[in-house]
């Protein structure tokens, strides 16, 4: 006779792979052998049992202003050095955009140090 189906809200559909190494799944076989449950139905229980709350802190790296600066120099500069392979020739506006480009280098390495 098979087994009797669960209903739809108990049944698990979805697996969580993931990889530990040697001496952790060791660990956790044993304390699974242990208290007689299986690797799997341990790693589940101890996975949804924990209290501890999970805190995520994220930090804005790039400033989206600076990144449109930087991408508008950067179009710019690239447009100077095709131009320079094409003709032969280098502009003048060179040495003030590598200028601004260290300026804003350094406006940016201000920042992070002062966080």
């Amino acid at each position: 006779m098979p087994r009797p189906k669960l209903p739809p809200a108990n049944r698990k559909t979805r697996n969580i792979i993931f990889r530990v190494s040697e001496a952790d799944y060791l660990r956790l076989a044993q304390n699974a052998e242990a208290v007689g449950m299986s690797v799997h139905e341990l790693a589940r229980m101890l996975t949804f049992t924990n209290e501890a709350k999970i805190t995520i802190e994220t930090h804005k790296k790039t400033d989206p202003v600076m990144v449109k600066r930087f991408d508008r120099l950067a179009n710019n500069l690239n447009q100077l050095v095709k131009n320079s392979h094409i003709f032969g020739r280098i502009s003048p506006q060179v040495d003030g955009l590598c200028e601004l480009i260290a300026e804003i280098v350094c406006e940016v390495a201000e920042k992070e140090l002062d966080e």
